[in-house]
């Protein structure tokens, strides 16, 4: 605090609650303002270490307010949250554990080390979004949307799906002269190429 930024009334009452504290008692006004300056000059340099002080302990105050709610606050959110996200991944490993269970070791393989219900649960919850339209069905045929996503890809990797069934047409046409000398052109350009 600044003691020029203090209106001329605010520094006299400033002053006389000063002169009182101090037990120091007034003076009559004199012309000789020299005399008043030096009368003045100690209570000045007070104020002005008071004001300093005050400034350093309001930087203290502010740098503990931004510890405290940072600091503090914030790795106790951080904290709960992940509490809480552990929490949620734990109940959707219970309630899901036997259908997703086969598919366990498959996912963490295929996504290098990933764990599956972690997956799921961060699945689920942006799925959730602010969660009004969310309820007990939409959990579960998005669960079952996943599932079978999970199971295809496991089955077309692993082999174990439906086989597919594929025709193989072969044609047999005769070659003409023109196309045989074209193949023996080709070859002696290039003798290392099979044909």
């Amino acid at each position: 605090m600044d003691v020029s930024q203090l209106s001329p009334q605010e520094k006299d009452r400033l002053l006389s609650m000063l002169i009182e504290k101090a037990g120091i008692e007034p003076t009559v006004s004199t012309s000789d303002e020299s005399q008043d300056m030096a009368q003045l000059e100690p209570l000045v340099k007070v104020i002005q270490m008071i004001c300093d002080k005050l400034e350093q302990l309001e930087e203290k105050v502010e740098n503990l307010d931004k510890l405290v709610t940072d600091e503090i606050i914030g790795g106790i959110t951080t904290l709960y949250k992940a509490k809480s996200r552990m929490g949620g991944i734990g109940e959707m490993t219970e309630k899901y554990k036997d259908k997703f269970d086969p598919y366990k070791d498959f996912y963490s393989s295929m996504t290098d080390g990933s764990d599956l219900y972690e997956t799921l649960f961060d699945e689920i919850q942006s799925m959730k979004g602010d969660g009004s339209a969310w309820n007990e069905e939409s959990e579960g045929s998005a669960i079952e949307g996943m599932l079978g996503q999970l199971k295809a890809k496991h089955d077309k990797i692993k082999g174990t799906g439906e086989p597919v069934g594929v025709s193989v047409e072969i044609e047999k046409t005769s070659a003409n002269e023109d196309g045989l000398d074209k193949i023996r052109a080709m070859r002696k350009k290039n003798p290392e190429v099979r044909f």
